[in-house]
């Protein structure tokens, strides 16, 4: 499963999306789940703020500073699999220049 939240400052917007891929080592995309943006446009340059993702097997939910939040249930729950691996990481893919992003606290947590 592949989550992610995407901020896009020339609209103001933050945009959630999560989606399966296949095993490794192809990591082929099987299937979207959901893509959304949140509700109200919300301030992404030159603020700080926290956000957060919290899912499981059937639901996914984020939420930004108490401005906005997003649950989706999931139609299917997912399997679970042999894989444990998790990461947390940064991207930029629309040329606006770098981006200064803090992880803190940070927590996995298995049933």
């Amino acid at each position: 499963m592949w989550t992610g939240l995407q901020l896009q400052p020339s609209e103001q917007r933050i945009y959630s999306s999560a989606g399966l891929e296949g095993p490794p080592p192809d990591y082929i995309w099987v299937q979207d789940l959901h893509y959304a943006h949140f509700e109200r446009p919300i301030t992404v340059t030159q603020v700080p703020y926290n956000i957060n993702m919290l899912f499981s097997n059937d639901k996914i939910a984020y939420e930004v500073d108490g401005l906005g939040k997003i649950t989706y249930k999931y139609e299917n729950p997912i399997a679970p699999t042999d894989s444990n691996f998790k990461a947390i990481g940064t991207r930029s893919t629309n040329g606006d220049g770098p981006c200064t992003v803090f992880f803190d606290n940070v927590y996995v947590l298995r049933p």
